[in-house]
Formats: C-alpha cells, sequence, structure tokens
C-alpha cells in the first residue's frame, strides 16, 4: 500500500486505546514506517544513477529541512505530492503515494 494512504493507520495507532496500540499498533505503524525508515536518497539511488534528476527532484529539501541523505522518504513524497498536484510534471500523477511516485519516477527516469 502506497505510503500516505498508511499514514492514517500510523497516526490513527497514536489514538486508539493503550490495549489496542499494544495488539495492533505494529500492523498499524509497519506500511508506513517502512517508507519513513528509508533515506530520500537511498529510495532515488535505488531507482536511478542520474544526480542531476535526483537534484531536480530533491529542490525542495529545504521545506522540510533535512539533505536527502538524512530526510525521510516518506515526508519527502508526501511534500513533493502536494507539489506535483499544484505544478504537475507530464505524464506523472502520482499524488501524495510512495508507491505512485516510485512508478511516475521510474517512467520519467527511463527518458533521460
Amino acid at each position: 500500500m502506497a505510503c500516505n494512504r498508511m499514514s492514517g493507520l500510523y497516526y490513527a495507532e497514536k489514538a486508539v486505546p493503550g490495549a489496542i496500540a499494544k495488539i495492533a499498533g505494529g500492523l498499524m505503524r509497519a506500511g508506513y514506517m517502512r517508507w519513513a525508515r528509508r533515506t530520500t536518497l537511498e529510495v532515488l539511488e535505488s531507482i536511478t544513477a542520474n544526480r542531476e534528476l535526483i537534484g531536480v527532484l530533491t529542490a525542495q529539501w529545504g521545506d522540510y529541512g533535512l539533505p536527502p541523505s538524512k530526510s525521510s522518504f516518506a515526508v519527502h513524497a508526501t511534500i513533493a505530492g502536494a507539489l506535483l498536484l499544484v505544478g504537475e510534471l507530464s505524464g506523472w500523477r502520482s499524488g501524495n503515494d510512495c508507491g505512485g511516485m516510485i512508478l511516475g519516477l521510474r517512467k520519467w527516469a527511463a527518458r533521460w
């Protein structure tokens, strides 16, 4: 599942009663944490070796305060997805989801 959808379960785990969180918390966090634990640079380098493309895709890193080598990919995907909804790259409609961003990036990177 895409990290944006999984973020809802991640945050919901914080609001459920303690007993439920103890039982289901790990499962509620798992999908989102799969993306949150990886750095933006790590994920992008697993998709493309093009440093210029990575630079373009991470140009807004100052919006969340950490460089791509330290920032969470889940946070980057959320911010980049929001920016793409406003100024969409041609043929790439990822919304706020990590999986959509990766698939779109692979297609876009193949053109470079």
